[in-house]
């Protein structure tokens, strides 16, 4: 069985879209979008092809750390939570 890295990455980032719609509302596909975006940019920046796709791949990845998060975010309002990511 040879590893796809486009189908692991569509399959997290459904994961991930789970996550953030359980814990924070979120709309999905929320990850491709991102990704689809800093593709974009990448490519208007005049990045090599090879450094458009990793940028895609991490865009993709970029709210993992959302799964560790899981009680303290159900906890409070999502108000709180970016108060108190960008006002401390």
């Amino acid at each position: 069985m040879k590893f796809n890295l486009n189908r692991f990455l569509g399959g997290l980032s459904l994961a991930l879209d789970c996550v953030e719609s359980e814990l924070l509302g979120a709309t999905t596909q929320h990850g491709l979008r991102v990704a689809y975006i800093s593709m974009r940019m990448g490519q208007l920046l005049g990045l090599a092809e090879r450094d458009v796709f990793d940028l895609a791949a991490l865009a993709v990845l970029h709210d993992n750390g959302l799964t560790g998060l899981g009680a303290g975010l159900q906890s409070h309002p999502a108000e709180s939570c970016l108060a108190d990511t960008f006002l401390t």
